[in-house]
């Protein structure tokens, strides 16, 4: 399905089109771009927060289409100490795509953008390969205070 927006020409390209209109001049009305628009498509945004990855689809117009919350829980291992496994995050935001695209029925290539929000400083030390060598370090954990 296509839809039409309508953006206005420049004042230059009004002032040529109206020099070479024969119509009244009270008739004369702006010329406009006609820019096609696919309302199929859509814009993925993420939001990996302190207890869920939030994923939402949303349609060019701004309509959610659909929405998947995919909660996880933090590992407190002693006062004050807050982590999760560095995987946790990706396994979530697979999951949340997943449910997603079979809730929405939209095909993966109508996606054309990806927004992501996050929540505060999360450390997560790599190894040369990009693999985590330990449980990721919380925002909020507070081991570092004195």
């Amino acid at each position: 399905m296509t839809t039409w927006r309508v953006l206005w020409r420049t004042d230059m390209d009004l002032e040529i089109w109206k020099a070479n209109t024969i119509s009244k001049p009270e008739i004369v009305r702006p010329m406009y771009y006609k820019m096609e628009v696919n309302v199929m498509d859509y814009l993925l945004g993420v939001d990996v927060g302190s207890s869920s990855v939030k994923t939402a689809l949303f349609d060019t117009d701004g309509h959610m289409a659909a929405l998947s919350i995919q909660e996880y829980e933090l590992i407190f291992p002693a006062p004050h100490i807050v982590e999760i496994d560095p995987e946790t995050f990706w396994e979530k935001f697979k999951h949340g795509v997943a449910d997603l695209l079979a809730t929405s029925q939209v095909n993966p290539e109508q996606i054309k953008a990806l927004a992501i929000s996050s929540q505060g400083e999360t450390f997560i030390t790599l190894d040369k390969d990009g693999r985590p060598l330990r449980r990721a370090i919380f925002w909020y954990d507070n081991r570092s205070t004195k």
